[in-house]
C-alpha cells in the first residue's frame, strides 16, 4: 500500500476531526480516506499509546471502537469547580 503522507501525520488529522470515541465507519466517513489509510493511522495511534480499544459493538460486523487517550489525561488533570 502506498499513501500520501505519513501515518503519524494522518493520525494527527484523524484525532483532530473525530470525537473521543469512534469506529472505523465513522473515521472513513469523516476523513473521506479509504479504509486502509484509516487502519494504518489507527495502528500508528495504538503503537504510540495515543489510541486504545474502547469497546466492541455487538452487531453483525463486530466493529471495534477506539478512544482518544488524550481525553483521559485532560479529564483527570482538569480543575473541576462546582
Amino acid at each position: 500500500m502506498t499513501f500520501v503522507g505519513t501515518a503519524e501525520t494522518d493520525l494527527g488529522e484523524l484525532l483532530e476531526i473525530l470525537p473521543r470515541v469512534f469506529d472505523m465507519k465513522m473515521a472513513v466517513q469523516s476523513t473521506g480516506w479509504d479504509k486502509g489509510k484509516v487502519r494504518q493511522a489507527i495502528i500508528m495511534g495504538t503503537s504510540q499509546d495515543r489510541l486504545m480499544p474502547a469497546a466492541r459493538f455487538t452487531n453483525a460486523t463486530n466493529d471495534m471502537r477506539w478512544e482518544n487517550v488524550a481525553w483521559r489525561k485532560k479529564w483527570i488533570t482538569q480543575r473541576w469547580t462546582p
